[in-house]
């Protein structure tokens, strides 16, 4: 009895010795560490494909890149993907883990779960962008809440049936850099014409950094950056703005209520007193995929400057307002079925049907600001975004302000203790001066 009972206590103590165990590899598992540094892969268009399509540059279905940043402790798989909607997803997995795409399914029309992994990823994030919106802004408001209640003012334009190719491609095991242009071969599509495009520009690193372009975004080993450029689009009236949709998508919903996770997106506005890197802009917009998670544990983020460019030059004159606005979508449901496209890399990974683990939230992105002549000015929209895993960055103070600052404030500060200094010195010798009077006065 006295035997059975120790077994029994040992098998209880190997349990909890193995649930603590692995409960302490899984938390060194899902920290994302500060300053780390991976080692890039090439970015492959159609990765593994033996086909005599992938290599045709006619292709019109889209394009569907892969690359892996390797860490000391697990892999990021970075797939880019313009099927149905430009779509960017990052996955998290174990070191050597490899990705499969089956490309007769990506080939059938009604094609899903297309893409898996060799080994589960411990979660997933990305990004669709689904659409833009045109609004005639008749009032020069700028703000797209005033017509949402005036169909006739808003015009759909789904980014669907559209000629993606890789533009420009370059890099090496510390940056991956490829620009993808989307053109129309039809002059009836509705946003583009022979002249016009859409671009997406996407940048992997090794490390942390900032961009060298305005807004000089910084950005992580853990995260990507993405531009969109809109050149030259189709304008319905002399004051149109454009609007941008996203819809992030995440596997981490274990947390975060349905209204939350399913209704209007959840940004966080953060405020610096430092405008070195973006002159004039003093704000930060955050959005993570749970809103529930404070900054230091989030695992999925979207961050960007509320502002936009007008010139590929990126000047401050160039510079407009980037404003974010909760999604017309009110539920998960509308989301699957309406906003997305029936095909994109979100139902090529997770498919169609059974969705119930992966949360879903959108915001609209407008661009411009009242009195600045409207889209057909300039002809020209340039804006930059980042999105990645682990907590996103922050905007620090840098040395070479603290150093202003310390400069500025220092030498005042120093010269009024001299004087300070000096008339108390003045002073007190004053006192110990001895006045002499003659006697015969």
């Amino acid at each position: 009895m006295v035997l059975i009972k120790m077994c029994s206590l040992n098998k209880f103590l190997w349990t909890t010795f193995l649930i603590v165990n692995f409960s302490y590899i899984r938390a060194q598992y899902t920290k994302f560490e500060k300053d780390y540094t991976r080692k890039l892969s090439a970015l492959k268009p159609f990765p593994s494909c033996n086909m005599d399509w992938c290599r045709n540059t006619s292709f019109t279905g889209g394009v569907i890149t892969h690359l892996v940043a390797t860490g000391p402790k697990d892999e990021l798989h970075h797939l880019f993907c313009t099927i149905g909607a430009p779509t960017l997803m990052s996955s998290r997995t174990a070191i050597g883990t490899h990705v499969n795409i089956s490309y007769e399914k990506l080939r059938s029309p009604h094609g899903a779960e297309v893409i898996s992994y060799t080994s589960a990823p411990e979660h997933s994030f990305g990004m669709v962008f689904p659409n833009i919106y045109e609004y005639n802004d008749v009032q020069d408001t700028a703000n797209l809440s005033d017509y949402i209640s005036h169909p006739d003012s808003i015009l759909l334009h789904k980014l669907t049936n559209l000629d993606w190719f890789v533009y420009n491609k370059s890099g090496d095991d510390t940056y991956q850099k490829m620009i993808v242009n989307a053109t129309s071969s039809s002059s009836n599509h509705s946003l583009l014409n022979e002249k016009g495009y859409l671009s997406f520009t996407i940048q992997y690193d090794s490390k942390d950094g900032r961009l060298e372009g305005r807004p000089h975004m910084e950005y992580t080993a853990n995260s990507s950056m993405v531009t969109v450029v809109m050149s030259d689009l189709k304008t319905n009236w002399p004051s149109s703005r454009f609007v941008l949709e996203m819809v992030m998508f995440s596997t981490e919903n274990s947390s975060v209520s349905p209204a939350q996770t399913w209704n209007a997106t959840l940004t966080n506005e953060v405020k610096s007193l430092d405008d070195e890197y973006s002159p004039g802009v003093f704000k930060m917009k955050n959005w993570h995929a749970n809103p529930n998670k404070p900054r230091e544990a989030a695992w999925g983020y979207a961050q960007w400057k509320p502002v936009v460019y007008t010139s590929p030059a990126r000047l401050n004159a160039d510079l407009s307002t980037a404003s974010s606005y909760p999604n017309l979508a009110k539920d998960k449901k509308y989301i699957l079925n309406v906003t997305l496209p029936s095909r994109s890399l979100f139902t090529l990974y997770f498919g169609a049907d059974d969705t119930s683990e992966v949360s879903l939230n959108a915001t609209n992105i407008s661009y411009g600001i009242t009195k600045d002549k409207f889209y057909t000015h300039t002809k020209y929209l340039t804006w930059t975004m980042s999105m990645g895993m682990g907590p996103p960055p922050e905007d620090d103070v840098s040395i070479l302000v603290i150093l202003v600052i310390a400069v500025g404030l220092g030498i005042p500060l120093v010269l009024m203790i001299l004087s300070a200094v000096y008339v108390c010195v003045k002073n007190i010798r004053k006192k110990r001066e001895v006045v002499y009077t003659p006697i015969n006065e």
